[in-house]
């Protein structure tokens, strides 16, 4: 037997291990996809099409005059605006379509976060000022340097200056959400914005229909599905380790 057939099944092996090792990071779709749309991993970039799957631990990014929208295993919904950017930081399986652990790191831009079928504490939402303990359903968030801005669509949510307390929100009672300058959202429109100073009420609403959504109404649409549900679904539909 020749060295290439001899090696063929261990080359065949190593290649099936890589991709059921991609697959398993795998943690959803991309359901839109207008224009500039790039996946950053490893310092390579690629650029995102409609159903091209997206991965943990990864960064996301549009460009001018561009937007997405990607569709977690959980039915989560996340939805971005021109130039900006999201890292997809921890993802943890509870089972096949929910998370117990679900953490985004929004770096820059327009966002609306629709949570899906995932308990509500698994969900862990930051920006560079801000972090954000997620009560349901939706969320429209605006990310600056230096300023965030967040405001209730549907549900509830706690919002605390990271420069004062970078846990989970939801954990805090009254009292010791006034001491980390942390703020509530619990009626549509009301609105946050983070700065140094702390969290502060606003008037003005950020509205990510007005900002993102006119060239596309099907970007504030919710999505229920994320093509290949089971985590390590390979294209094929064969699973890796399942």
């Amino acid at each position: 037997m020749s060295l290439a057939l001899r090696t063929l099944p261990a080359a065949l092996s190593c290649a099936l291990a890589l991709s059921c090792a991609r697959a398993e990071d795998r943690i959803g779709a991309t359901a839109l996809a207008n224009n500039d749309v790039a996946q950053i991993s490893a310092g390579a970039v690629q650029p995102l099409r409609v159903n091209d799957s997206v991965f943990r631990d990864e960064t996301v990014r549009t460009g001018p005059d561009s937007s997405a929208k990607f569709v977690f295993v959980d039915a989560t919904n996340l939805a971005l605006g021109p130039v900006s950017t999201v890292k997809l930081d921890r993802f943890v399986f509870n089972d096949q379509t929910s998370y117990s652990q679900a953490a985004v790191n929004l770096a820059k831009g327009a966002f609306r976060f629709s949570s899906g079928n995932s308990p509500k504490d698994s969900y862990e939402i930051r920006t560079g000022n801000a972090t954000i303990g997620v009560r349901g359903t939706i969320l429209d968030i605006h990310a600056q340097p230096g300023r965030t801005v967040v405001t209730l669509v549907e549900g509830g949510a706690a919002v605390c200056p990271r420069a004062y307390f970078d846990g989970d929100p939801r954990r805090l009672n009254s009292r010791q959400l006034k001491t980390y300058h942390c703020g509530e959202l619990v009626r549509p429109g009301d609105t946050i914005v983070v700065t140094s100073a702390g969290t502060q009420p606003s008037q003005k609403p950020f509205s990510f229909a007005d900002a993102a959504c006119g060239p596309d109404p099907e970007l504030c649409r919710r999505d229920r599905y994320a093509g290949m549900s089971a985590p390590g679904a390979t294209p094929a539909g064969r699973l890796c380790g399942h």
